[in-house]
């Protein structure tokens, strides 16, 4: 069965558009109920230059905030 797409993809760029890691990091948040454990979300932030995956659960927003804020710095210190 072949799928039928009502419109071609996005073209690819050729390169990307981070040259060195941490140039250019995506980052997502999603809130969840609580589980077991007391977390209520995780991030996951993806390196474009080396597609290395990072991510975390987390029980608040500061938690979060706290990790996002140190993964950059370490980025700043690798990199």
């Amino acid at each position: 069965i072949q799928a039928k797409a009502k419109r071609m993809p996005f073209a690819p760029t050729g390169s990307p558009r981070a040259e060195r890691p941490g140039d250019v990091i995506h980052i997502d948040t999603a809130f969840l109920e609580k589980d077991c454990r007391g977390y209520s979300g995780f991030t996951v932030i993806v390196d474009e230059a080396t597609s290395h995956i990072t991510t975390a659960p987390f029980k608040t927003k500061a938690a979060a905030a706290d990790f996002l804020t140190s993964t950059i710095n370490w980025y700043q210190v690798q990199y």
